[in-house]
């Protein structure tokens, strides 16, 4: 029998989460109820109430009340309601997650969901979730299923119900699924980072890695990508890295829209994985075509890249801060020896060709420089006369993290 972990503000929606739990049950399911309620008193039975969720988060629920601070209360809930859930889990008792809620819920559930692993199911019924600009909120929250509510989560109608309905088979489905499907790769698990403009490198990698017997991940460089491959190297899950396209950096400090934060490349760092690094894509930060240019860049030569995203190419000057911030993350590793640098000199991207507009290899040479410049000596750098896209250069990459994680007889 499956068991899945309701959680949310009971005080408020206790009725849509009763019938919430009745539908789950109906499908066959069991429920763990987790309250994050702090002003009112929940009128059901659940098996973690307010007050032991308060107390999991490090203070009285008493004390809450009395403090009447709203968003150091929602605080002290997410983490409470995050430490039951994640011990549930690590425990093997749980197999699916849901919650409902407008947009404090969301902003308490997104900190309870982001410990939780990908491939465990999660689902969040919101009238959020179609809104355009507010995705915002659900940052964190990997690959949790979010389904709009239509109406707000205020009294059930027909239209709410029928959302519930639908919610509970979805994740009743999803948790047997998961239960049946769930384990370890048998084979030695590597991600690897990829743009539309890298492709060819890494189609290339995965082939031969595939070939030797590894289990490749390929995650888009868009942002979300990246994140998800560092969650699942903070999971264990993945056990080595070969960033060949680890443009989200430059993203991210040039305001682009594939931005995976400022914490990209340190999961590898921080675990001690092996971890291949390139340059792939730097030379680009996207935008969408409905979002106006910033100021800054007001000028600057702009090309479509598909239907819906434009591209900048990147100058000698940022390419010079994006090449010292990727040497300054790199050097807060511990073991040098599990960290290896390729520079393909003839080109970083299928753009960077002579021709192309966005060919700069003067801006390509300042990233490289600043990156050898800044980067400790005991961390390998190799340059190698090649493109990125060449074929040689995968075979070369992929024969590196074959050295560094080499399949175990």
């Amino acid at each position: 029998m499956e068991y899945i972990v309701l959680v949310g503000t009971f005080d408020t929606k206790g009725t849509e989460y009763q019938y919430l739990n009745t539908k789950i049950r109906e499908y066959g399911a069991k429920t763990i109820c987790v309250d994050l309620s702090v002003m009112g008193d929940c009128d059901f039975e659940v098996d973690y109430p307010a007050y032991l969720t308060a107390r999991e988060g490090g203070e009285e629920l008493q004390t809450l009340r009395n403090k009447k601070d709203r968003e150091y209360s929602q605080k002290i809930m997410a983490e409470g309601a995050a430490k039951i859930i994640i011990r549930l889990f690590h425990s093997g008792k749980i197999q699916g997650i849901i919650s409902m809620g407008g947009s404090q819920g969301i902003s308490m559930l997104s900190r309870v969901y982001c410990d939780l692993p990908i491939g465990f199911p999660k689902f969040m019924l919101s009238p959020l979730a179609s809104l355009p600009g507010k995705m915002v909120m659900f940052q964190g929250i990997n690959d949790t299923i979010t389904m709009n509510s239509i109406v707000d989560i205020a009294g059930l109608n027909s239209i709410l119900k029928h959302a519930i309905t639908l919610s509970a088979a979805s994740v009743t489905a999803a948790a047997k699924a998961y239960a049946e499907s769930i384990r370890e790769s048998e084979k030695p698990v590597v991600g690897i980072s990829m743009f539309g403009i890298t492709t060819k490198c890494v189609s290339e990698i995965e082939r031969i890695l595939m070939e030797k017997g590894y289990e490749v991940l390929v995650f888009h460089a868009n942002g979300t990508g990246g994140k998800s491959m560092e969650k699942m190297v903070r999971d264990g899950y993945i056990k080595a890295v070969l960033d060949i396209t680890p443009s989200e950096v430059g993203q991210h400090m040039l305001g682009g829209c594939c931005d995976a934060g400022e914490n990209r490349m340190e999961a590898m760092i921080d675990m001690g994985i092996p971890y291949i690094v390139s340059a792939g894509a730097l030379d680009v930060v996207n935008f969408m075509v409905q979002d106006p240019i910033p100021q800054k860049y007001r000028g600057r030569h702009f090309h479509m890249h598909g239907l819906v995203v434009k591209v900048m190419r990147t100058s000698k000057e940022e390419s010079i801060q994006i090449g010292k911030q990727m040497g300054k993350k790199l050097n807060r590793c511990e073991n040098a020896e599990n960290i290896r640098v390729l520079l393909p000199l003839k080109g970083i991207s299928a753009n960077d060709v002579p021709g192309n507009e966005c060919y700069a290899p003067e801006a390509d040479q300042a990233l490289f420089v600043a990156l050898k410049e800044t980067i400790r000596p005991d961390i390998q750098v190799t340059e190698l006369d090649l493109h990125i896209n060449d074929r040689e250069f995968a075979e070369y990459a992929a024969n590196q993290i074959m050295e560094l994680y080499p399949v175990q007889s």
